[in-house]
């Protein structure tokens, strides 16, 4: 299964910086005819995969430089950014319309919100249950016990500093957000580390359309963005990005239900440790 136009351009904006990638450009040209799934328009792979990358704000990665960082025995905090609530229900791409010609595609898209319909599975893909944990809690907590293990960073209690949410679009790191969360952790008499991660993507949908052999199947994905700074400087020490594989394979969606709240909690901490694990080992590592 390939992934869409407008999934491959979101990995490569998350790749680096999406405006200066010409090898981007070239992966967008040969992309096959797709959906771009947002305004569920019919356009080429190749058009969706562009417009995200233009849209899109540079995401760059910083790897912690430790010699000139000095963040040995000094506490570290993580920033308490609003929750972001997983979303379920029916992922309106569909796989099988990739390589397709679009009059084809229209048709299959189509087919499927009507099998979709006479199913009901729009309503079982809305049971799909939330979880009762916060997985941006669990790779904070991950990058917090790194951080003290690895170079003595002392953790200390959560901030909390009035910030706009941050989008999928938004460039990172942003200036103004580190500007703002030095200067609201020193108001509040904190001049050391400040772990700041953002989650921009949370959603648990389901792809097919009630026939698909195996059965319709449940997605977990997360993504999100992670900054790491010194409040009393303000600077920023590392800078990256998480998100999960867009070809993962994912789960029936009737062994979803039939799991409960207990198996989406065990797949939330599947893609959270995943998240925090990348982070940890693209920038926090040693060189």
């Amino acid at each position: 299964m390939q992934p869409s136009g407008v999934a491959v351009g979101r990995r490569l904006q998350e790749a680096g910086c999406a405006r200066a990638a010409a090898s981007g450009i070239i992966e967008c040209a040969l992309m096959p005819i797709t959906i771009f799934t947002k305004s569920r328009r019919v356009i080429t792979g190749a058009m969706a995969c562009t417009a995200v990358m233009l849209v899109a704000g540079c995401v760059q990665t910083k790897k912690l430089d430790i010699d000139a960082a000095k963040i040995g025995n000094r506490p570290v905090a993580a920033l308490r950014n609003p929750s972001v609530p997983m979303a379920v229900g029916i992922d309106v791409s569909n796989p099988g319309t990739e390589n397709q010609a679009p009059a084809f595609a229209v048709a299959i898209f189509l087919v499927d919100a009507s099998v979709r319909a006479a199913t009901g599975l729009s309503e079982q893909a809305a049971k799909v249950s939330l979880p009762s944990i916060d997985p941006a809690k669990i790779v904070e907590d991950k990058l917090l016990a790194d951080l003290a293990e690895r170079y003595q960073a002392k953790p200390a209690a959560s901030l909390s500093v009035p910030l706009k949410p941050i989008e999928w679009r938004q460039g990172w790191p942003d200036k103004s957000r580190i500007a703002a969360i030095s200067s609201g952790a020193k108001a509040q008499g904190f001049d050391g580390l400040v772990l700041d991660f953002a989650p921009v993507e949370y959603e648990g949908l389901t792809q097919g359309n009630g026939l698909w052999i195996g059965g319709p199947k449940v997605h977990f994905r997360y993504a999100g963005r992670f900054a790491l700074i010194d409040a009393g400087k303000g600077e920023l020490l590392a800078s990256a990005t998480c998100f999960t594989d867009p070809q993962d394979k994912g789960h029936e969606l009737n062994a979803v239900l039939a799991g409960g709240q207990s198996f989406v909690d065990n797949e939330v901490r599947r893609i959270a440790d995943q998240c925090a694990t990348a982070i940890s080992n693209n920038v926090l590592t040693h060189p």
